[in-house]
């Protein structure tokens, strides 16, 4: 997950990784979305391709619920 304000660079975003769905629902109860924030959830896996690690998307989202949804409507647990 990252996030940071509104018009910001990605760059200065902030990130935070996640063992589980739940850590990251219990992360979400503590410090809710803000409206002058911007946010991208992603779950993916990371593969080696020609030497290079590659991270491949599985599921991203802009906003919490909807990232909810597609996890747990892709059928995957985490």
């Amino acid at each position: 997950m990252a996030e940071g304000e509104k018009g910001t660079h990605y760059a200065d975003f902030e990130c935070y990784g996640f063992d589980s769905l739940k850590a990251l629902q219990k992360f979400r109860k503590s410090f809710p979305e803000k409206m002058k924030g911007e946010y991208c959830y992603q779950l993916s896996t990371c593969a080696m391709s020609n030497g290079r690690y590659k991270n491949i998307d599985i599921v991203s989202a802009d906003h919490y619920k909807q990232f909810i949804k597609l996890v747990k409507a892709s059928g995957i647990n985490i």
